[in-house]
């Protein structure tokens, strides 16, 4: 129960209230001087303290937040003393945030993102019928995905990816201030049987798939080539011009390019080092400007007829299964074979994150390091450095008399670590004599 009271000479109306779970009531000034007016402040805070702990707010109170900022500062002041975390941005449609995101997205992804986030998004915010984001319940997220698998025959990993972008959608909220938690945070998503990552194993197979390619298709060699000693995406391949290409320097530039309209999917510049074989393949081409592969195209985009020659080249090398994907894949599965650290890998190959590569690779690389076993025997032996892994001069032998005396295997003698034994009357005169 509130009261309203002046405290000594104060000319302004006091505000006390008990909360449940607090030692101390609740002070402060209203900043009022008329009673009339203080008792209308008074009702206006009860009525919003009540709904601060209801465990799911209706927000009614926000428009008056917005109107009135003397009244806002006094419930900031409050929720930060109860330890919540106030939005003013609470009645945000759902049209609203669509639209901000839209203008977000539009910057920070490819076209191809875009639209398939966006396609996700908007396909659970109709069916749900929502008309702010503070209505979305976890509930409506579980019933609208078990409804795709069920009804609408979509694979559980679909609606997985689904599920993906619209908790990313509401974090984004979050963060935007729209929303104070995330409902999809209480769904979990299907359980679906990880598939391996097809990659060609073995040498001969890229051997049979570069000699199907060369066979086939002259055109299409040199970039087959490109993608299994670089690891690069079909996208940035198509992109890739000769100023970016270092032959006599062995490497290869990989950058956004705004102009083609490519994105790396890092959004980060990398140099991959350039292997010897492909240097072979590509100084016969070069050029002093224009794209390195089918250069007689007039755009970065040539995917359809691209796809129908890659479809030959793989049903010939009788590896039908090889998607290009699988060529990014080798490049990174052999050199976490042939023993490179993660950290190079993740740095040619592009991901946003260690754990990305950990994950995919890490399986790969060798069981056995022989330079830990050396490592360990030096250690052993009292002579190895662990940070900076130099030997170290062995120290000298240090004798104590004890050792000679057969006091050593005294159990009195001995003591426990950090203290500090006396000899007893009988070790004294051993040591003498």
């Amino acid at each position: 129960m509130s009261t309203l009271y002046r405290r000594g000479d104060s000319r302004y109306w006091w505000y006390k209230e008990r909360i449940p779970g607090r030692r101390k009531p609740l002070y402060m000034s209203l900043h009022i001087e008329d009673k009339r007016l203080a008792k209308l402040r008074q009702q206006q805070l009860n009525r919003i303290l009540t709904e601060l702990r209801l465990p799911q707010l209706d927000w009614s109170f926000m428009p008056a937040l917005e109107r009135d900022a003397q009244l806002r500062e006094i419930v900031f002041r409050v929720c930060a003393d109860l330890g919540i975390t106030l939005t003013l941005r609470a009645n945000v449609t759902v049209e609203q945030a669509l639209k901000e995101f839209e203008a977000y997205s539009v910057t920070k992804k490819t076209p191809k993102s875009h639209n398939t986030d966006w396609g996700r998004i908007t396909g659970f915010l109709r069916w749900s019928g929502v008309v702010y984001l503070h209505e979305i319940r976890p509930s409506q997220i579980q019933d609208y995905f078990i409804h795709r698998v069920q009804n609408e025959s979509v694979q559980k990993s679909t609606a997985n990816h689904c599920f993906v972008a619209l908790k990313a959608f509401l974090n984004w909220c979050i963060k935007r201030e729209m929303l104070r938690e995330n409902p999809a945070n209480k769904v979990e998503r299907f359980k679906v049987a990880t598939v391996p990552q097809h990659y060609l194993k073995d040498a001969a197979d890229i051997v049979r798939l570069l000699e199907a390619a060369k066979r086939l298709d002259r055109g299409m060699y040199p970039m087959v080539v490109a993608a299994v000693f670089t690891g690069c995406r079909l996208g940035e391949l198509m992109a890739l011009e000769w100023p970016d290409v270092d032959l006599d320097g062995r490497r290869v530039l990989i950058k956004d390019k705004p102009e083609l309209g490519l994105r790396t999917k890092s959004g980060r510049l990398r140099v991959i080092p350039l292997h010897p074989d492909l240097a072979i393949v590509l100084r016969p081409m070069w050029r002093p400007f224009g794209f390195v592969f089918f250069p007689e195209r007039k755009e970065r985009k040539y995917t359809s007829p691209l796809y129908r020659r890659w479809k030959e080249i793989r049903k010939a090398s009788g590896m039908p299964e090889t998607t290009w994907y699988s060529l990014r894949r080798t490049f990174c599965s052999h050199l976490a074979m042939s023993g490179v650290s993660l950290l190079k890998i993740q740095v040619w190959a592009g991901h946003s994150d260690p754990r990305i590569t950990q994950e995919h690779y890490a399986h790969l690389t060798p069981q056995y390091d022989p330079q830990i076993e050396q490592i360990l025997h030096q250690n052993e032996a009292g002579g190895y450095d662990l940070v900076t892994f130099e030997p170290t001069v062995e120290k000298a032998e240090t004798h104590y008399p004890l050792q000679d005396s057969g006091l050593a295997a005294d159990d009195k003698w001995r003591g426990r670590r950090g203290s500090n034994p006396q000899p007893t009357a009988r070790q004294a005169a051993t040591l003498t004599n």
